[in-house]
C-alpha cells in the first residue's frame, strides 16, 4: 500500500492510498485461504473444500470484501510507526479515521483515511494577568478540630444529668429536620446524629444555637447557607432546622502523654504542644497545596481569552469530555448516592443541563491545554527524571507512604505524573513573567 496524495483541509486532513499489485493479489490469496478454513458447506469437511466450491459459494465480492477490511485495517495499524510518515503524523491527530471507498475492483482498491489535523495555536501575550495569589493561615481552631479528629477513639462520654443544658465540647445524639420555605430539602434531616458541640461539623451557627437547650428539649433554629456552600442550590438560602436533644454526654479527653502521642505518624513528640505543632505544619503544606491549584485555575481562566486556536479537533473534547464525566460518576460513587441525584447536588436541573456545563468545560480545558504546550515548546519546558523523583517524594510525604509505593500504585508509568509537572512548571513561568510569587 502506498499513499498518492494527501490534501490540507481547515477541518480534515486527507490521507489517499492505493493498495494494488502484488500485495494486493497476497491478501486476497490470504483472504481466501481464511475463508476457506472456516466456511461451512454441506458435504464438505471445514477445511477440505475445494478451492472452485468455496469461489462458486462465496463469490468474488465476498474475497474482495475480506481484502478491503483486512487490508485498511492492516494499513492503520501500521500508520503511526512508518518511518517514512513521520513528517505527515505531525500535522494529524492521533486516532482511528473514518474511511471511504473511491475505487474498489478486483484487481485493488483506493480508499481515502479522513484524519482531524493538529491545531495551529497561538497566545497572546500573558504579561499582564490580573491574578491575586489567597493564602489562607492556618487557625487554632483548625487545630483544634484535628485534635479532636484523631483522639476521637479513644475519649469517653461521660452522660450529663437531665438538668444540665449542651455546652461548649459537649457530645450531643439529636434528630434534626431542614426545612426551606416550610418542605423538607433533601440531605438536611438526620436522626441519632452525634456531634460535638465546637467541632463545626455543621455549618456557621449550627452547633452554637445548641448551647443550652437540655435533654429532650425541641427547637427550631434559622440558618442561612453560605454563598460557597458545595450545593449550589443551597448557597445564600435561609432554611429553619427542627432540632431534638437526645443525649447529652461531657466529652472526656485521654491524656496527651509520650507513651500515647507514639500512636501518631509523626515525629517524636513530648506533649499536646508538640502534636499541634506538628498538625499545623501539616495543615499548612495542605492548604499551600489547595491555594497553588487555585492559582493555577486561575491562570488558566487569565489564559483562556489570550489562546486563539484555528481548529479545535474533535477526538480531543471527545476525549476529555468522557474524562469529566467518569470523574463525576466517581464522585458520585464517593458520596454513596445515585449519578442523578449527586448532578443535582451540583445545582444542575437536568441531565441536559449537566451535559451542556461538561461540554463547555471540555472545550475550555482542551484550549487551556493546547495554550500549555504551546508556551512549553515556545519556552523548551522540560520535566526531567529529578523533576518526577522531586514530586513524588513531596506525594509521599503528604499521603505518609514511601516513593516505592507510590510508583508500585502507579505501575512504574509516570506519564501523567510528568503532565501534572509539565502544568506546574508552565503556571511557574507564567508567574514568574507577571511577577507573582506562587
Amino acid at each position: 500500500m502506498k499513499i498518492i496524495e494527501t490534501k490540507f483541509e481547515p477541518t480534515e486532513v486527507l490521507v489517499k492510498v492505493e493498495f494494488k499489485g502484488k500485495e494486493w493479489s497476497e491478501q486476497m490469496h490470504a483472504s481466501f485461504n481464511k475463508i476457506s478454513k472456516n466456511i461451512k458447506i454441506d458435504g464438505f469437511r471445514p477445511g477440505k473444500i475445494p478451492a472452485h466450491v468455496v469461489q462458486e459459494h462465496i463469490g468474488t465480492g465476498g474475497i474482495v470484501s475480506d481484502a478491503v477490511n483486512t487490508g485498511i485495517t492492516n494499513f492503520l495499524d501500521h500508520f503511526w510507526t512508518d518511518p517514512e510518515n513521520k513528517e505527515l503524523i505531525t500535522k494529524i491527530v492521533e486516532g482511528t479515521p473514518s474511511v471511504t471507498y473511491d475505487k474498489v475492483e478486483k484487481d485493488g482498491i483506493v480508499f481515502t483515511a479522513k484524519f482531524e489535523p493538529t491545531p495551529n495555536v497561538t497566545v497572546d501575550k500573558y504579561d499582564n494577568l490580573a491574578i491575586t495569589p489567597e493564602t489562607e493561615a492556618v487557625t487554632e481552631s483548625e487545630i483544634d478540630n484535628e485534635v479532636n479528629r484523631l483522639i476521637q477513639q479513644d475519649i469517653m462520654l461521660k452522660p450529663k444529668s437531665a438538668d444540665k443544658p449542651v455546652a461548649d465540647g459537649d457530645n450531643v445524639n439529636i434528630d434534626f429536620k431542614g426545612l426551606r420555605d416550610g418542605k423538607e430539602f433533601p440531605g438536611g434531616s438526620s436522626k441519632d446524629f452525634d456531634l460535638i458541640i465546637g467541632s463545626k461539623t455543621f455549618i456557621d451557627g449550627f452547633e452554637t444555637q445548641l448551647i443550652g437547650m437540655k435533654l429532650n428539649e425541641t427547637k427550631t433554629i434559622d440558618i442561612v447557607f453560605p454563598d460557597d456552600y458545595g450545593k449550589v442550590d443551597m448557597r445564600g438560602q435561609k432554611v429553619q432546622f427542627e432540632v431534638k436533644i437526645n443525649s447529652i454526654a461531657e466529652v472526656i479527653k485521654p491524656e496527651l502523654t509520650p507513651a500515647y502521642l507514639e500512636k501518631f505518624s509523626f515525629a517524636v513528640m513530648k506533649n499536646e504542644n508538640d502534636l499541634r505543632l506538628a498538625i499545623k505544619r501539616n495543615l499548612t503544606e495542605s492548604k499551600e497545596l489547595s491555594a497553588k491549584e487555585n492559582l493555577k485555575q486561575k491562570v488558566s481562566r487569565e489564559l483562556l481569552t489570550r489562546i486563539h486556536i484555528s481548529y479545535i479537533p474533535k477526538a480531543y473534547i471527545i476525549n476529555e469530555r468522557n474524562r469529566l464525566l467518569r470523574q463525576t460518576e466517581g464522585e458520585a460513587q464517593q458520596h454513596h448516592t445515585s449519578l442523578d441525584h449527586y448532578i443535582k447536588s451540583l445545582g444542575f436541573k437536568n441531565d441536559e443541563e449537566y451535559q451542556f456545563a461538561i461540554a463547555d468545560a471540555a472545550k475550555s480545558n482542551v484550549t487551556v491545554a493546547l495554550g500549555f504546550e504551546h508556551i512549553v515548546a515556545e519556552q523548551k519546558i522540560v520535566v526531567t527524571d529529578k523533576d518526577v523523583e522531586q514530586y513524588l517524594e513531596k506525594l509521599a510525604k503528604v499521603y505518609k507512604t514511601t516513593v516505592p509505593a507510590i510508583k508500585s500504585q502507579l505501575q512504574n508509568n509516570f506519564e501523567g505524573v510528568k503532565g501534572f509537572i509539565m502544568q506546574e512548571k508552565v503556571v511557574e513561568h507564567i508567574l514568574s513573567v507577571n511577577k507573582i510569587k506562587g
